[in-house]
């Protein structure tokens, strides 16, 4: 249970959160300078991935009507024909409902207008009774309160499957690990197409979880986050090598810190590779 100070202090940050989950994606405003730096967490400990392995071209932009859209989030290749993301980066937010999915691109790789593949969605998969499957406009998601940013996740199905090797899932325990003293927990990767540097990924290596919400469907991390990294992956870096243990949703400005929907929230979103009945 979640004793009501803290509760009331979470809805507070889940507020905040819903004013800064819309601008992070699908109408990012030019008003915001690269300077402003919104989500970044006291020092900008983001950098650009430099290192060529193929790790990192799991990665990549989410773009929503065309390769020079203005919708832009980030994702993650879970599967040869899969993204997950976060779900507030597929819907349109003035009527609540799916984009076209002919609108919707992702772009695995991409760096300085190049990429390692294109691929365009078949289908979009939310959690079951999400709110942003409904037509509800997401101008009304500050009344949803801490559920819907628990439940903002969502699968791409691409048209058809990409030569590039998915990014490894975490596996049970890792909100445990996560969750540890300090010392002992791994530290926490999150790589994103962030809206100041879009062209290039970049990620912030060693942030941490702060605390939890919700019994932990919600995790508060020091990762520095900016607009169009809605979506972005958050990797737990262990001694087996990084695997993606949550989703990047949003940030609230007032507590300064980035929020994310962890991996037991939505492993099995994950793992179900059907397509819903239209």
């Amino acid at each position: 249970m979640i004793n009501r100070p803290f509760a009331a202090r979470f809805r507070r940050l889940i507020a905040a959160l819903a004013r800064a989950a819309l601008l992070s994606s699908v109408i990012a405003s030019a008003a915001w300078s690269q300077t402003l730096r919104p989500g970044v967490i006291g020092v900008d400990d983001r950098r650009l991935i430099e290192d060529a392995s193929s790790f990192w071209d799991a990665i990549g932009q989410v773009n929503i009507g065309g390769f020079r859209s203005r919708g832009q989030c980030t994702g993650a290749l879970i599967a040869p024909d899969r993204v997950l993301t976060a779900a507030h980066c597929l819907v349109n937010p003035r009527t609540g409902a799916p984009f076209p999915l002919s609108d919707i691109h992702f772009l695995a790789g991409a760096d300085r207008g190049a990429w390692k593949a294109h691929g365009r969605a078949k289908c979009l998969t939310f959690l079951e009774n999400d709110a942003f499957r409904g037509a509800a406009p997401t101008s009304n998601r500050r009344a949803l309160g801490l559920e819907a940013a628990a439940r903002d996740v969502a699968v791409i199905t691409l048209e058809a499957p990409l030569a590039i090797s998915p990014a490894p899932l975490a596996e049970a325990g890792a909100a445990e690990a996560a969750t540890r003293e300090p010392a002992q927990a791994p530290p926490l990767i999150h790589a994103a197409y962030f809206g100041d540097r879009r062209h290039r990924l970049s990620a912030h290596k060693g942030c941490r979880l702060m605390r939890g919400g919700l019994d932990g469907a919600l995790w508060l991390t020091s990762c520095d986050v900016h607009f169009a990294s809605s979506g972005g992956p958050v990797f737990l870096d262990d001694a087996d090598g990084p695997k993606l243990a949550a989703v990047m949703v949003g940030f609230a400005r007032a507590s300064a810190v980035s929020i994310a929907a962890p991996i037991d929230q939505w492993r099995a979103l994950a793992e179900n590779a059907a397509c819903p009945a239209r």
